[in-house]
């Protein structure tokens, strides 16, 4: 493989046979260095050649690659997913934003539009009894702002996300997160998003909420998330009337 510095080196050796044929053309020295310049001169052309090639042979490797990557990004509903490889796929972006670091729009859980105060007073699930809300667009985020097949996931595939995926504490364009990647090798990124009480943000930067379809089973006033932060993360379950971020998952 012929790397810069090899081609560095064969455009000074070309110069340098430049330089010796106009100083020393029609001199007793000519047939000499003659000689010596058509040699330098062959030896750089080749190399340049190799060169080319070579940058060819990267750039057709780069867009292979951008191509599988693409694939890998399908689209349902104009929404990116990815396959990690998991019994879901997953979305690139939260609900409401438009980059994977981008931290979108909040919600209470069992809720489909964000609102400016979040409380237990104003909640719509809060101690009310309810299934699994996967995929019913009156209390799925996902389903009611995406449509069809986008959904919340379900606290079996928050957890399996969690255990079966590699979790990296890292920072894209500015924000902070977790890059999450498969048993496939393929990657989302979850942005530390903080959650909503009352009126204000906590701790975005910090660590993030994203919420499941499950309610919690002992009472009904919980249901269940994801939880990141910079020491690790977690499924468990949290307060319904918080507001929280929502990846989407589709079949």
């Amino acid at each position: 493989m012929l790397d810069n510095k090899n081609y560095s080196e064969s455009i000074i050796k070309y110069e340098l046979a430049q330089v010796y044929e106009e100083k020393y053309t029609g001199t007793e020295y000519s047939s000499h260095f003659n000689k010596g310049v058509n040699s330098k001169i062959g030896n750089a052309n080749n190399l340049l050649k190799e060169y080319k090639a070579e940058q060819e042979r990267l750039e057709k490797e780069r867009r292979a690659r951008e191509a599988a990557a693409s694939a890998e990004r399908e689209k349902y509903n104009g929404h990116e997913y990815v396959d990690l490889g998991l019994s879901v796929k997953w979305a690139t972006c939260n609900v409401g934003a438009n980059k994977p670091e981008d931290y979108g729009n909040y919600y209470a859980w069992g809720e489909t539009k964000t609102k400016s105060d979040y409380r237990s007073s104003n909640s719509v699930t809060f101690d009310e009894r309810f299934g699994d809300i996967g995929g019913k667009s009156q209390y799925d985020a996902a389903c009611a702002n995406w449509g069809g097949p986008w959904r919340l996931p379900t606290k079996a595939e928050l957890q399996e996300l969690n255990n079966k995926c590699s979790w990296t504490w890292t920072t894209q364009n500015g924000k902070m997160g977790y890059k999450v990647t498969g048993p496939n090798g393929n990657s989302i990124f979850l942005p530390a998003t903080g959650y909503r009480y009352g009126s204000s943000l906590l701790f975005a930067g910090e660590s993030g909420n994203y919420w499941s379809s499950t309610p919690y089973e002992s009472n009904s006033y919980r249901a269940y998330d994801l939880n990141v932060y910079s020491g690790g993360q977690s499924v468990d379950w949290n307060d319904r009337s918080f507001g929280r971020s929502v990846r989407p998952v589709a079949e």
